[in-house]
């Protein structure tokens, strides 16, 4: 399996090139997607330290496996994940939801799901820094 630094998910192409962008400002290494049926055909390849993904991808919601690749949305694909390193079939990953929702029940509830930590937009880059820092 190969070891990445990074997997970003953003469907919103405005905003995945400003992301890109502050990432290769700080040289990570990262693959950048904007569908989570792309992103699970690099998961079942490659283990990124960190995941950062859009909770509202433009995809209609569905049963995911990494398998089959099926569209889901960040909350759902955040979930299988998680899954997939109880299982054991993945080591665990930092993963980091990206939203314009912001309110404290969505985060807190983001939380719940299985994410390591929520970033309204727009983003405290500093913020999102220090904590890819600690993993990377």
């Amino acid at each position: 399996m190969k070891i990445k630094d990074i997997l970003l998910v953003e469907d919103d192409q405005s905003v995945k090139v400003l992301e890109e962008l502050m990432l290769k400002s700080k040289d990570y290494s990262f693959d950048s997607v904007d569908n989570s049926v792309d992103a699970c055909r690099l998961l079942k390849d490659t283990y990124y330290k960190v995941i950062i993904l859009d909770i509202r991808l433009d995809e209609p919601a569905r049963r995911v496996d990494f398998e089959r690749c099926d569209s889901v949305n960040g909350v759902e694909l955040c979930l299988k994940i998680r899954e997939a390193e109880t299982q054991g079939l993945r080591p665990p990953a930092k993963i980091f939801a990206i939203t314009g929702l912001k309110t404290l029940t969505t985060q807190a509830n983001l939380c719940i799901a299985g994410f390591d930590a929520v970033f309204d937009k727009p983003f405290d880059w500093p913020a999102m820094f220090e904590a890819i820092n600690l993993e990377v």
